[in-house]
């Protein structure tokens, strides 16, 4: 690749990153996946929609669709548990 075509296309995504005003919830998703204890499947699918999601156009819908279901995969309860009532003879009817 001719070095100005990899400055322009350098360039281009430096321009949709600071024209995006989504691009800080990307990064932010990004630094929550990390710390997020998501089974090796999810983990899989999330890096693989955020890449998707850093390729894309911010102006098309599906990225607002992608950006949404990664907000709501992160914002999950991963790794966290309660202790729920097991004893069915406390239980009301």
């Amino acid at each position: 690749m001719p070095r100005s075509e990899k400055f322009d296309s350098t360039a281009i995504q430096n321009f949709k990153n600071k024209s995006n005003p989504k691009f800080d919830s990307v990064s932010k998703i990004e630094e929550l996946l990390k710390t997020k204890k998501l089974s090796e499947e999810a983990k899989t699918i999330a890096t693989n929609e955020v890449k998707r999601l850093k390729s894309m156009d911010p102006r098309m819908a599906e990225y607002d669709v992608v950006l949404n279901y990664l907000e709501i995969l992160v914002s999950l309860p991963w790794d966290d548990y309660t202790q729920d009532p097991t004893d069915l003879s406390k239980c009301e009817v």
